[in-house]
């Protein structure tokens, strides 16, 4: 029986494919030139291995039709659409995972995302050599663009929550470092003539993430009281006020005085045309030719952090303490709710290191 006009069609393409029947429907009608008529112009629906499959897709697109462009769209161009909505929002830090993210997913990037189902991502993951915390965050990312998919009406499940990273927590994991007493002497003996290096004792002295001291306002720097605000973190426990050691106290100073002659810049880090840092930057000339100057470049930005938590540790401070100066999540209810330690207490803690 011939399907009503304007309902579409199943055709069965020729050659031999894994999915032959193609399902179509009428996009446009467009005058041909050469052949002095008028015909149709398709959009093809999907590809399907069985006849039927493609029958009933074909009229559960004409129960609830759809702007076949749209349901076309891919992994990237979602994820294009869907970034800006997020830019204004989140750190520059934040922005930074997200294109690591992506770039993990670019095998997918060009598929259309209705037909991306979770063996594909599963075997992104799998094949990926990333970290459990960066294959989480890609996880993570997966699932919002399927969530803005599905709010648009471009595809109908959410394949990425289902991914497993069990297989992969083993052996993925970055073993972090932290720096030895012989690796941070180093540091103090060119921090004198070598910006960056006062930039990783900072990092080192006070336990934060680098994106929250790049990013740090100058507004949220309290130099007389010697701490500083973080006032945007990807955890809850991260907002927080972060005490500043008496040892590098004059490099906060040194840094705030620089900053201060630029009128335009918002940060209290500026580079050397006195704008921001931009993670990837920082990374990529002032952490690793620093490190590379002392032998020292099999050290990552995140074991500073350790290396503060270490040495903290050392010092006998309690460890409810530490977490709450370098903005870890309380091990008990009692701790995150109940527990406010006098901030006299983080100042001492964090000048015994």
């Amino acid at each position: 029986m011939r399907n009503p006009n304007g309902y579409g069609s199943v055709i069965k393409l020729a050659g031999k494919r894994r999915r032959p029947y193609a399902v179509r429907v009428t996009r446009a009608y467009a005058l041909d030139p050469e052949q002095k008529r008028v015909v149709q112009r398709y959009s093809y629906l999907g590809y399907y291995a069985k006849r039927a499959d493609a029958i009933r897709a074909l009229a559960e697109y004409n129960a609830s039709p759809y702007d076949t462009d749209v349901r076309g769209l891919t992994l990237r161009q979602i994820y294009d659409r869907w970034l800006p909505t997020r830019a204004s929002q989140v750190t520059k830090s934040s922005l930074y995972r997200y294109d690591i993210c992506i770039r993990i997913l670019a095998p997918l990037a060009d598929m259309p995302i209705r037909d991306i189902r979770l063996v594909h991502l599963q075997r992104v993951i799998d094949e990926s050599d990333r970290s459990i915390g960066t294959l989480s965050d890609a996880r993570q990312l997966a699932a919002v663009l399927f969530d803005y998919a599905i709010k648009n009406d471009i595809c109908d499940k959410n394949y990425a929550r289902f991914i497993d990273l069990s297989n992969v927590r083993a052996g993925k994991e970055i073993e972090r470092v932290p720096f030895s007493a012989a690796d941070i002497d180093a540091l103090w003996r060119i921090a004198p003539t070598s910006e960056p290096a006062t930039v990783i004792l900072m990092l080192i002295y006070t336990g934060v993430r680098v994106g929250e001291l790049l990013e740090l306002k100058k507004e949220n720097l309290h130099l007389s009281e010697r701490y500083f605000e973080v006032v945007h973190s990807k955890t809850e426990a991260g907002l927080r006020r972060v005490p500043i050691a008496k040892k590098v106290l004059p490099f906060f100073e040194h840094w705030a005085a620089k900053s201060a002659k630029s009128k335009t810049c918002p940060t209290v880090l500026i580079n050397r045309q006195g704008k921001p840092f931009i993670y990837q930057s920082f990374l990529k000339f002032d952490w690793t030719e620093t490190l590379r100057t002392l032998g020292l470049e099999s050290h990552r930005p995140h074991d500073t952090r350790h290396t503060c938590i270490s040495l903290l540790s050392m010092a006998n401070v309690q460890p409810e303490l530490i977490r709450a100066i370098v903005g870890h999540k309380g091990q008990t209810l009692t701790e995150n709710v109940y527990t406010h330690f006098d901030f006299n207490l983080a100042l001492a803690a964090i000048d015994k290191i």
